[in-house]
């Protein structure tokens, strides 16, 4: 009879899982191979529970730089806000460029912002307040004065 012990997963990076079964010598029967199983899995943990897959968002600010894990459902503001990194904002809905920041890598859904104008866009401007990550992204904020 084969036995498999689990123990704590750690989820800290990109969605990816693999399986591999590890076999001995020949003295040893098909009931003693062993199955091996390891996870890594991007998961937003929120008192301890994993609550959504997330993506990594890289925030370079005028003090440091931060990772913050953002789910697919909430906008990089209130990410940054809920893991301690203050940005700035005032309407909370895509229609001022207070929290214009820079995409330098990665893809956003901006779809429910209603400032920037296409051109901005192209340039890289994003609103932290309705910008969604589609992927893991790096973004320079505090570009207000760059974006006038």
């Amino acid at each position: 009879m084969a036995a498999v012990a689990l123990g704590p997963i750690s989820m800290p990076s990109r969605t990816a899982a693999s399986a591999s079964v590890l076999s001995f010598p020949d003295a040893m029967s098909s009931s003693q191979l062993i199955l091996r199983r390891s996870f890594r899995i991007n998961a937003l943990h929120v008192s301890g529970r994993v609550i959504a897959a997330a993506y990594q968002v890289t925030l370079i600010t005028p003090e440091a730089e931060r990772v913050v894990h953002v789910s697919k459902d909430e906008c990089i503001l209130d990410a940054a806000e809920r893991e301690g990194v203050l940005l700035p904002h005032s309407c909370r809905s895509g229609a001022c460029s207070t929290c214009v920041g820079l995409l330098k890598s990665g893809s956003l859904n901006q779809d429910e912002q209603s400032f920037l104008d296409e051109a901005q866009l192209q340039a890289g401007f994003a609103l932290m307040c309705a910008s969604y990550p589609t992927s893991d992204c790096v973004i320079e904020t505090h570009q207000e004065e760059k974006f006038y």
